[in-house]
This record gives structure tokens, C-alpha cells and sequence, in this order.
């Protein structure tokens, strides 16, 4: 036979497979591979509870009904709780048939064990001890605080008096923090400030609003304290002192101008080294003033270019140091 009668052989005898495999009553992707799996029942798990529904009603002195409670029973080491709705009722399922203690706690009344039974329909559980009443809070006295900041001839527009109490926010009897600027003359007034006992600090103006340097003590001295109410009026002195000097340059003696000199304290029991005054410069003659120093020892820093001194020096109450720059 030719080749070609050979393809044409091949040819009939594909479509005669293809059309008998399709004639099959079961396709062969859909054919069954095994048995189904058989199939088991679970047991069921044993939760530890009952079918007793436990509901009632909860009421307090003269059979009005206590909302907003919990009403709380243990059964077999399982704990079971519910709220009373506005009426007072409650409802608790799955409980067993049985005597039982429920534990209230009603608010306004004190805790309280009520005996009660399961199984025997709606109860009504009872509550009469209310909790006493809170003792009224004293309320605590205020007065006006005024005086006058005493330093003689120093304009204090703007110098501040700060009143801390002296006890913990958390202690009975403590004060409020109060503040307030005193006049050109030192004069100053705050009114209604609590009753206690507070620290009495003066700060300068660059410095309202915060806690230190307070110019009525030494760098490591306590504030002074005062207790309120006071009859008379306050008078307060002030303690600060001033560092000042002159400069001049290492040669040809001329005065040295426009250099900073920064103050700080040397660290002493309580002074801290990160605490600084505003830095000054010196004028035109080489002169320097730094003003309202609470007295103690301080390290003096003066810079111009390059040039650097460095000094100590002790200031007084009142007084004037010159660190000799």
C-alpha cells in the first residue's frame, strides 16, 4: 500500500478511538478512585452544667427593685453571673436544681450572700445594709496674701513671688500653686489663695513662670516657708547679689568690648551645673554686670574671639563680687 493510503488508516482508526471513549457511560476524571469514608458520630463534650433556668427578682429596702447589680453564683467550681436589668430582674441558665449562694453587689449597698434554690421558679433575693454615707470633705479656707518685696533702690516691675505648698499634691491640707508680679516699688497681692503652709520663692523676670533662681536663699539653702493665713502683711527681702567687673584686653590695656561672660554655679550639695544666667556683654568701656545672683559661689566664663578667662568668685547677700577678668 502507498503511504498515503496509510495516513488515511491512521486517520479513521484515531476518530474511531476518540468516539468509543466518549460513548462511556462514566467519563474517566469522574470515575470512583476507593470507598467513601465511613462515617462516626463525636460524642459530645460534658461542659459541667445543669438545665435548670435560675431567674427572680432583686430588691432592697422597702421591696423596691436594685438595677445595675450583679448577681454571681458558683456551681461545681463554675462561676455564673448576670445583671439586674431596671426592674431588678435577672436571669441565669443552665444551672443544676439546688441550694445556693448568690453573691451580690448592688451599687450603694454593701456586698452581701444571699441563700436561694434553684429549681423552684422565680425567686426573690433581698438586700437592706446600704453602704453609709462618705463623710463631707472639709473645705478649706482662703485668704488675700499681699506685701511688699523689699529691696532698696531696684525698680521690681516685674519681679515675681511664687507660692509653692509645701506638702504633696496628694496630702490633705495641701495649696495651690499661685503667682503673681510685683510693682515698681516691690509691692504685690494675691487673692483667695488656699489655706497650707508653702514656700515662699522671688524669682527675677527673665525667670517668671518657673521655679529657680529664687532671690530670698542661697544657691544651696531651703525656701523659706510661711504658713497661711497671715495677719499682717509680707515682707520679703531679697538676698540676691552681683558679679560685675572690667575687662581689657591682654595688651596695650584697652578695654575689651562686646565680650560675653556667662555665669553658672559651681556645683555645690544641690546647685545643679546645667543652671545658667543669662549672658551679658561688656559695653563699650569693658565693664559687665550680672545683677540678681542668690548668693554662693559661681563659675565666671568670658569670651571674646578666640580669647577665653575663666574665674571663680564667692557672691554676698547684697553684695558685689568682681571675678578679676
Amino acid at each position: 500500500m502507498r503511504a498515503s493510503h496509510w495516513i488515511a488508516l491512521a486517520g479513521l482508526i484515531t476518530l474511531a478511538v476518540v468516539l468509543g471513549l466518549a460513548s462511556r457511560d462514566t467519563p474517566p476524571l469522574q470515575a470512583s478512585f476507593g470507598r467513601a469514608p465511613e462515617e462516626t458520630e463525636l460524642a459530645v463534650p460534658d461542659l459541667g452544667t445543669g438545665d435548670t433556668l435560675f431567674e427572680g427578682r432583686l430588691l432592697g429596702p422597702d421591696d423596691r427593685s436594685v438595677g445595675g447589680a450583679t448577681v454571681h453564683v458558683v456551681q461545681r467550681g463554675r462561676p455564673i453571673w448576670a445583671f439586674t436589668d431596671g426592674d431588678g430582674a435577672f436571669e441565669m441558665s443552665d444551672l443544676w436544681s439546688g441550694p445556693v449562694e448568690v453573691a451580690v453587689h448592688a451599687p450603694g449597698f454593701q456586698a452581701a450572700l444571699v441563700p436561694s434554690e434553684v429549681g423552684i421558679g422565680p425567686v426573690e433575693l433581698r438586700i437592706t445594709d446600704r453602704l453609709p454615707d462618705p463623710e463631707p470633705f472639709a473645705q478649706p479656707g482662703q485668704g488675700d496674701v499681699f506685701g511688699r518685696v523689699i529691696a532698696p533702690g531696684h525698680d521690681l516691675a516685674g519681679f515675681e513671688v511664687f507660692l509653692l505648698p509645701a506638702a504633696a499634691p496628694t496630702e490633705q491640707g495641701t495649696g495651690v500653686p499661685r503667682r503673681t508680679r510685683c510693682a515698681a516699688d516691690g509691692t504685690f497681692a494675691l487673692d483667695a489663695v488656699t489655706h497650707a503652709e508653702y514656700e515662699l520663692r522671688v524669682l527675677p523676670p527673665w525667670a517668671a513662670g518657673g521655679s529657680w533662681p529664687d532671690l530670698m536663699t542661697g544657691l544651696d539653702q531651703d525656701p523659706v516657708r510661711i504658713l497661711h493665713p497671715q495677719a499682717a502683711p509680707l515682707e520679703v527681702p531679697l538676698a540676691a547679689g552681683s558679679i560685675a567687673g572690667q575687662a581689657f584686653e591682654l595688651q596695650g590695656g584697652d578695654p575689651l568690648a562686646g565680650a560675653m561672660v556667662v555665669v553658672l554655679p559651681v556645683p555645690g550639695p544641690s546647685a545643679a551645673t546645667t543652671r545658667r544666667f543669662p549672658p551679658v556683654r561688656t559695653d563699650d568701656k569693658g565693664a559687665y554686670r550680672v545683677p540678681w545672683l542668690p548668693p554662693g559661689r559661681y563659675h565666671v566664663i568670658l569670651t571674646a574671639g578666640q580669647e577665653r578667662r575663666e574665674g571663680e568668685v564667692d557672691v554676698p547677700a547684697g553684695g558685689v563680687a568682681d571675678p578679676g577678668l
